[in-house]
């Protein structure tokens, strides 16, 4: 058989400990029921975990020297199975998502069941991870947040895990409003379900949008919303989502500390203002992407609602190299639709290793101005 260009994975192992890596070479196998399926050898070697380089392999790996069967995460990948007397089963590493564009106002009832179509039509359009925008059940006055604010798990996220079930969809909910019992104020929770339908994590936004832009725009989410905590990154089949919402976007070390973490694909539901929108949205979400060699997937809200809360749209999907692969355009509700291949991220990591070339010994320390 030809020799196949295949790449050699450098991953993390919490498993073997003496904080080794584990690599993969991947070959042809020749075992007669692999059905040219993929055999993988394991080895062990001292490399920075996030550092990926390509190889051609000149001839097939003999044999699995391990247990017949084990699971390892495959970093940038997804969860692989291997079984030395069947071979290994590699899923594709393209995945379709979608980040859906929505108009949301102050009736709760009408925005979700326009949600619930969107959903319908993007698990229609092949998408296997759908991102809502933030506030995507309630965009309105704060003096209402009290009626519609629920608890997480609650009746809303309970829908929302069926739909992903019956659909076998993991579903990133952009934001809801969450209440606390015995809180004061409530938190811009964003959830994410998994394809059984089970929550798999919430993260409640860190940076509140408290801005003052004289003549444009003036707005305090902390007065009725209380900042999250934690950073998230959670996980999936697919990839590792490092979790954030609108004004995050502002703050890149947030996203570094979510690359670092492992994120391949970094998820930013917004309702970015529509004023500071058309100067900085599309610069801000290409940047976040660039800079960390990530795929980078914004739904939002568009449009201008009843009580004048103006939302500047341009839901997108952008690529670690920073070319958007997808975009809505004009201010009606839409469904955003790419298919992205993980590979990308490792390929281009290998490329720019901006990662493994950073100074934290230098970063924290006094600049001198003299």
């Amino acid at each position: 058989a030809p020799v196949m260009p295949i790449r050699v994975l450098v991953l993390s192992s919490k498993k073997l400990g003496e904080d080794r890596s584990t690599g993969l070479t991947m070959g042809r196998n020749r075992h007669p029921r692999s059905r040219g399926l993929l055999a993988i050898a394991l080895f062990v070697c001292h490399v920075d975990p996030l550092v990926v380089t390509d190889f051609t392999l000149r001839r097939a790996v003999r044999s699995v020297q391990t247990t017949r069967s084990l699971r390892i995460f495959v970093h940038t990948v997804r969860l692989v199975h291997v079984d030395k007397e069947e071979g290994l089963v590699i899923p594709s590493s393209t995945v379709t998502v979608a980040a859906l564009q929505m108009t949301s106002g102050a009736d709760t009832h009408s925005n979700v069941e326009h949600a619930f179509a969107l959903l319908e039509e993007a698990a229609g359009s092949g998408a296997t991870y759908i991102q809502l925008p933030e506030y995507f059940n309630y965009y309105g006055p704060a003096s209402n947040y009290g009626e519609v604010a629920q608890p997480i798990a609650g009746p809303l996220t309970d829908r929302l895990c069926k739909f992903a079930k019956t659909h076998r969809v993991v579903l990133h909910v952009g934001s809801m409003l969450e209440r606390v019992e015995g809180a004061t104020k409530f938190f811009n929770t964003s959830v994410v379900i998994s394809t059984g339908g089970d929550i798999l994590a919430t993260y409640r936004k860190v940076h509140l949008f408290d801005i003052d832009v004289p003549g444009e725009v003036s707005y305090q989410e902390s007065r009725a919303i209380s900042a999250g905590q934690e950073l998230v990154t959670v996980e999936l089949d697919a990839f590792t989502l490092g979790m954030s919402i609108c004004f995050d976007v502002r703050f890149p070390e947030l996203y570094r500390s979510l690359a670092l973490r492992g994120a391949t694909v970094l998820g930013v539901p917004s309702a970015f203002n529509a004023r500071t929108g058309q100067a900085h949205w599309d610069v801000l979400v290409r940047a976040r992407a660039i800079e960390n060699l990530c795929f980078v997937v914004a739904a939002t809200q568009a449009g201008t609602t009843a009580q004048g809360l103006s939302s500047y749209g341009h839901a997108m999907i952008v690529d670690p190299w920073g070319e958007v692969l997808a975009t809505s355009h004009g201010d009606d509700e839409q469904v955003v639709v790419a298919s992205i291949d993980l590979n990308e991220v490792s390929r281009r990591r290998a490329q720019i290793a901006t990662l493994a070339l950073r100074r934290p010994d230098l970063y924290g320390l006094r600049v001198d101005n003299g």
